[in-house]
């Protein structure tokens, strides 16, 4: 009986032996992993980390400040105080236009661009008429508010290349802005000139 006892314990540990050098066999025929060590602080993810902290932040560029224009002034509605504009429609128009305090031989006397209020303003034209008809220009005083005054009918004979004539006004005596539109008798504005009344 103890000799089978030790034959049953020999066998046994034979069997632990051969499954331990089975498992040994196992193992043997794949290598052993290497023993991993601690990643040192530069290398994987961390590098990324490190990287980042390390490389300076991007910075904006700052434009330049911009050299300040000055801003332009703004156009006046229709021509400035004492400028006429003047032109043509259909063979009359005007060559010249001015306001003025009066009329001595043919010519202005006393314009300017600020007058008195109430007294008599002349709007002096210089017309030109290349059609073989005789023609009529219309003259207004446009002032404040949609105050319109005058409304004098000048006669401009046919085939007149130059021809000085004027209308008047003592209406014109609101302070504010005024102009002197010149119409043809069709209705085209052909001469315009702004002027002041003080009050």
């Amino acid at each position: 009986m103890i000799a089978r006892n030790m034959t049953l314990g020999v066998l046994a540990g034979s069997a632990v032996m051969f499954a331990v050098a089975v498992g040994c066999g196992e193992r043997s025929s794949t290598p052993a992993p290497e023993p991993t060590a601690a990643l040192p602080a530069s290398s994987g993810e961390q590098t990324d980390e490190a990287k980042t902290e390390a490389e300076p932040a991007p910075t904006e560029i700052e434009p330049a400040p911009a050299v300040a224009e000055p801003a332009p002034e703004p156009e006046p509605e229709g021509p400035a105080l004492g400028e006429a504009e003047v032109g043509e429609s259909g063979g009359l128009g005007v060559r010249r236009l001015v306001v003025a305090a009066g009329v001595e031989g043919r010519e202005p006397i006393g314009a300017a661009t600020a007058f008195e209020g109430g007294q008599r303003l002349y709007a002096f034209v210089e017309a030109a008429n290349e059609t073989e008809e005789d023609r009529q220009l219309f003259v207004t005083f446009e002032g404040p508010e949609g105050r319109s005054v005058g409304h004098v009918a000048l006669d401009i004979p046919a085939d007149s290349p130059r021809w000085r004539t004027w209308a008047y006004s003592r209406m014109v005596d609101q302070p504010g802005l005024w102009e002197a539109v010149v119409q043809t008798d069709e209705g085209e504005v052909v001469g315009r000139i702004a002027f002041q009344i003080d009050g």
